[in-house]
């Protein structure tokens, strides 16, 4: 489904939370209850255990001020400036110069009665009358405002050059991949620190690399990029097809109507010939600014000013389209989003720089979002060389820490700047976010870049249980170990807390499952544990389709999330009789001892119900990759529909290859009635297995008439000593 996250789960949500005054192996639990509910229901939002961030908040603007010729204009003070947002008066807390670089000559400007300085006579007055402002901003809290490094000094650049794949037909490919490449050979710095991150309606939102100073890795992920068919994204591609019809229909139509009595058939022939295209288009642009936003969100962490360059075409290109069917398009909406994406921009310290492939309105639309943010954007092809060279290079900067009020507004702000009394014509954005908004934008970041994840023993499955009268049933299982978790240690015990969410989706985007657990569990001692979590929902009347499962584990004692994603075919049951055997492809799982049971709630506006959950007990877990260590007992799932017509056990067989040789021939799989279908269940201890790599193969005989079908899994065996 690409980005199509469902807003349902931002207002969320089902809690489980174990009490933390008991050991985990008799929780006290808190849950919602199993009903399921319509994805389209209006859900209540619930107390997610994040608590407001005590102290000062201080709002850091990074300012350029600059003369009608270019130079950086020094010696300004706290006195010198002002800050308004939305017309009203914030006050100041602090000014830092940090106009230590030599770009050009200073202007030193004399000082005025009372202690500001003077603009009145000379050169420095000439200066202030023609300052211009680059600016970012920046939210911090406590004492950190204080000890924040200065833009571009101390710390080293950090850029991410961003691909719009969605937003680029061919020929912005080619651009794109061609700028992208000079820039890293030529334009990067040694000191510099450069991601590649991409987006595409296939793939999603990616980190391509993560942050490097190695140019050889950056132009590897970006070849990788351009290779992978994921982010050749179709609907970008076909944009000047969808054009050129809407084009020809109109001259068509226009043709027709000339001889009819028709006086304004403009409004008529823009409605049947280009509505279903623009409207298609705006989802597009939104879907590619919502992106975009959500990951600059997550930028926030990292230290200092951060420059985005931004990769794009069809962003303003669709105006062609859309000026045909004004119906399909309000002027507000596009800056609405600009603005929100500017805002996030803003408030994380970050500038964009627009690199637009093209000319036209894809221009407009970048000169605003740069501007929203202090950034820069070029106005044709001939400029955007210079405009990639001189991003984020900016040199002598004004720190400007507002004092921010205890309770800002929360929607997206304009803030203004002026320096003398002079008001800068600035148009940038901020917007000040409650925890539950930077958690929310967290956990969607988790869920749709599981490229970002860390090393952990999360494991996520979606396994077909059962099929009724052609429609599916599906098991949703999301397993981690607790040892993963930052168990905050207390006078006897150790307590962690975690949220599990996961969101099941078909790719159609017709239908989606949201489900989120919190959760809190008390381990007595002060050793390691071996206990490992298994969160678990069975979802009911699935139809055929492509499904994806995502889901994230949030360790939240540090606010640190991994994620993970699976996909899953439901095959369409045959209308008459005789239907083709379907089998599912295997799951492995592997046994362990101390397996906690816990729901994966659904998102509903019911109030969670109390419920109990029994000791932690040996169990079964799923596995992603199937590498385990000698002496564990693993189990293979897989489905066969439909299932014998009698009580006859289906023909199958099971064995394990080695080396591309049958090894051993597995015991009959056991197998068990699962609706129009059966389950078929192998079970493996590799005790007496050697450390290597093996398959598990299953076949099914299906008649002297047609081949086995075959389905198989890797398993990879390692000696105890490895762990």
């Amino acid at each position: 489904m690409g980005f199509a996250f469902q807003s349902a789960l931002l207002l969320l949500l089902g809690a489980m939370l174990l009490s933390p005054g008991q050991p985990v192996g008799a929780p006290a639990v808190q849950e919602d209850s199993p009903s399921e509910e319509s994805p389209q229901e209006v859900v209540e939002p619930f107390d997610l255990g994040l608590q407001e961030e005590a102290g000062v908040t201080i709002l850091i603007l990074d300012v350029k001020v600059r003369d009608k010729q270019g130079r950086p204009v020094r010696g300004l003070t706290l006195n010198d400036f002002e800050v308004t947002i939305n017309g009203r008066l914030w006050p100041l807390v602090a000014v830092d110069d940090f106009c230590g670089c030599n770009d050009s000559p200073g202007l030193n400007l004399p000082e005025r009665a009372g202690g500001k300085k003077s603009m009145e006579s000379g050169e420095s007055s000439r200066a202030a009358r023609d300052v211009t402002v680059e600016a970012g901003v920046d939210e911090i809290s406590g004492a950190a405002a204080g000890g924040a490094a200065p833009p571009g000094i101390s710390l080293p650049q950090h850029f991410i050059l961003y691909l719009d794949f969605s937003e680029l037909p061919h020929t912005g490919r080619v651009e794109a991949e061609n700028r992208v490449r000079r820039w890293i050979e030529q334009a990067m710095q040694p000191e510099d620190r450069v991601m590649l991150a991409g987006f595409s309606t296939a793939a999603g939102l990616v980190e391509i690399t993560p942050f490097t100073g190695d140019r050889a890795l950056l132009l590897q992920g970006l070849e990788e990029a351009f290779d992978d068919k994921a982010f050749l994204d179709s609907f970008a591609i076909l944009l000047p097809h969808r054009a050129n019809v809407c084009d020809s229909c109109m001259r068509a139509c226009l043709l027709r109507s000339a001889a009819s009595d028709i006086i304004d058939p403009w409004p008529s022939c823009a409605l049947g010939c280009c509505y279903a295209y623009a409207r298609d288009q705006g989802i597009q642009g939104r879907r590619s600014l919502e992106a975009l936003e959500l990951f600059i969100s997550t930028l926030g962490d990292i230290p200092g000013r951060k420059q985005v360059i931004y990769f794009n075409q069809n962003l303003g290109y669709a105006g062609m389209v859309l000026r045909k069917s004004m119906m399909a398009w309000s002027l507000q909406d596009p800056l609405r989003l600009l603005g929100e994406v500017a805002a996030t921009a803003t408030v994380n310290r970050t500038a964009i720089t627009v690199a637009t492939l093209q000319v036209g309105d894809a221009v407009t639309l970048g000169n605003m979002l740069a501007e929203f943010t202090g950034g820069n954007a070029n106005q044709t092809m001939f400029d955007l060389h210079e405009v990639l060279d001189k991003a984020g290079r900016e040199c002598c900067m004004y720190r400007l820490s507002v004092q921010v009020p205890d309770d800002p507004p929360r929607r997206t702000l304009r803030a203004k700047i002026a320096v003398q009394g002079r008001t800068l014509d600035l148009n940038y954005r901020v917007r000040f976010y409650t925890p539950q908004e930077r958690w929310f934008r967290q956990a969607r970041m988790a869920l749709m870049t599981t490229s970002r994840s860390p090393d952990s023993q999360m494991q996520v499955v979606l396994l077909p249980a059962a099929r009724h009268e052609g429609k599916w049933s599906v098991d949703a299982q999301v397993a981690f170990a607790l040892q993963d978790l930052e168990l905050v240690p207390r006078m006897e015990d150790r307590t962690g807390r975690w949220r599990v969410g996961a969101l099941l989706d078909r790719e159609d985007g017709h239908e989606s499952w949201e489900m989120l657990t919190l959760a809190r569990a008390t381990l007595q001692g002060k050793g390691s544990t071996s206990l490992e979590a298994l969160h678990s929902r069975t979802i009911e009347n699935l139809k055929p389709g492509s499904y994806r499962l995502r889901a994230f584990v949030e360790d939240a004692e540090l606010g640190r999330f991994w994620s993970r994603e699976v996909t899953l075919e439901l095959p369409v049951p045959a209308k008459k009789s005789g239907e083709k055997s379907w089998l599912s492809s295997p799951v492995v799982f592997r046994r362990i001892d101390g397996r906690l049971d816990l729901n994966l709630a659904p998102v509903t506006k019911k109030t969670p119900v109390s419920s109990v959950v029994g000791a932690p007990a040996a169990g079964f877990i799923p596995m992603n990759e199937a590498d385990v260590v000698v002496g564990t007992i693993l189990e293979f799932h897989s489905v066969l529909c439909p299932g014998p017509d009698d009580d006859a056990e289906p023909s199958t067989i099971s064995v394990l290859v080695q080396d591309g040789r049958p090894l051993a021939r597995l015991p009959a799989a056991a197998v068990e009635k699962a609706g129009e279908c059966v389950t078929l269940t192998d079970r493996v201890d590799t005790s007496a297995l050697a450390p290597g790599d093996y398959t598990y193969r299953l076949m099914l005989n299906r008649g002297d008439q047609e081949d086995p079908l075959l389905r198989e899994v890797a398993l990879t065996i390692s000696a105890a000593s490895r762990l």
